[in-house]
């Protein structure tokens, strides 16, 4: 922004926070969740929760999952947050054709998302564009591992708390996922 002519002096950055009295593990709210999704206690359960958008790349987050589905049959896939019907229309025909419909749950938004990471035993972000993506930095805080496409400050967020590949690489992701 001062390379834009604003006063350097009148600048401050102010980190993202994430309020960790909210965003905590919650044994209770993993198995309620779990219960409503009807995926098993001992599945292992990805998720990806962000906005039905090109830029989130769901395709890669299925691809992935469609090559740990082949793998091992525990693990399953949840989708979390909302779109445009025609994409969400488009991304639900795709999981169809990789056989991903009896392990992948289309959550919609959720307004109880410290549940939902506790849910999940790792939050995916696939994204190949973000800036600081809060999913991660929530998901962390209610102790769960982040895989991560290395973008914007997704590498500053996970540390040594997850892992980071490369954006658009569905073997890699699943890689990094097991």
């Amino acid at each position: 922004h001062a390379r834009l002519g604003y006063p350097r002096a009148r600048i401050r950055v102010i980190p993202n926070g994430i309020d960790t009295q909210r965003f905590r593990f919650d044994a209770d709210a993993r198995a309620r969740v779990r219960r409503e999704w009807r995926v098993p206690d001992d599945a292992l359960l990805v998720g990806l929760a962000g906005r039905l958008d090109p830029m989130k790349d769901h395709p890669t987050f299925l691809a992935a999952a469609a090559r740990l589905a082949a793998r091992d049959t525990r693990w399953h896939f949840a989708c979390i947050g909302e779109g445009k019907a025609d994409y969400a229309a488009r991304l639900a025909s795709r999981a169809d054709a990789l056989g991903l419909a009896q392990r992948l749950v289309w959550a919609g938004p959720r307004g109880d998302m410290p549940a939902v990471y506790s849910a999940l035993d790792v939050l995916a972000s696939t994204s190949y564009g973000e800036s600081f993506p809060n999913v991660i930095a929530e998901a962390m805080a209610c102790g769960r591992p982040c895989v991560a496409t290395d973008v914007g400050d997704c590498a500053r967020i996970v540390g040594a708390c997850g892992a980071l590949v490369a954006p658009r690489d569905p073997e890699a992701f699943a890689t990094a996922v097991e």
